[in-house]
């Protein structure tokens, strides 16, 4: 037989009379014993996460966050957030990509580049380089020159070859009764001139 009452454990509240603990809501804890209300239960906190009956308040891993303090959610595609205990995720800054629940943007390789808030990097077309690591843009191959896909360098046209115009993916041999006896040419020269 039960002679006295016995404090509420942590994690919830008893009221007057109570003979069991009301477990704290979702999004509130009670780390200690002998709550009496359900204002005994502290917020949880954005950047935490508390699920019902929490006794203390888990802050969420870089790479997720907490709007609300109830539970934990993994960035997604396309943001990031490299602290913990956050509300937000972060956009990918341009010239990174985010998969979902990154805590580091990865910066993207020569030969590629990604606008903000990209889940990868797009390789540089035909016609198009970018020499840079971490670019948000690929540039025009100049004149003179080619550029493959996904190309981190312009390639000079080679003798006997030109590239009239920026943007090539190939350069045009010279025609019947023309030559061009150096590299990276934008025009041919007529023979016997």
């Amino acid at each position: 037989m039960q002679t006295a009452c016995t404090a509420c454990d942590a994690g919830g509240w008893c009221g007057a009379g109570a003979s069991s603990l009301t477990l704290c809501d979702a999004g509130t804890f009670r780390g200690a014993a002998g709550g009496a209300s359900l204002a005994d239960c502290a917020a949880c906190g954005a950047g935490y996460a508390c699920a019902k009956g929490a006794v203390h308040a888990m802050p969420c891993d870089a790479g997720s966050v907490s709007p609300d303090g109830v539970a934990c959610v993994g960035c997604v595609s396309g943001e990031y957030q490299p602290a913990a205990a956050q509300a937000a995720c972060l956009l990918c800054p341009a010239g990174s990509a985010c998969i979902a629940g990154t805590s580091v943007p990865a910066a993207c390789e020569a030969g590629s580049a990604a606008a903000g808030g990209s889940d990868r990097c797009t390789g540089c077309e035909a016609g198009s380089f970018q020499h840079a690591g971490g670019a948000s843009a690929c540039g025009a191959c100049p004149a003179g020159s080619y550029c493959r896909a996904r190309s981190s360098e312009p390639i000079a046209c080679s003798p006997g070859s030109f590239a009239g115009a920026s943007g090539l993916s190939a350069c045009v041999e010279c025609g019947a009764g023309e030559y061009q006896s150096s590299s990276g040419a934008t025009a041919c020269d007529a023979c016997g001139a």
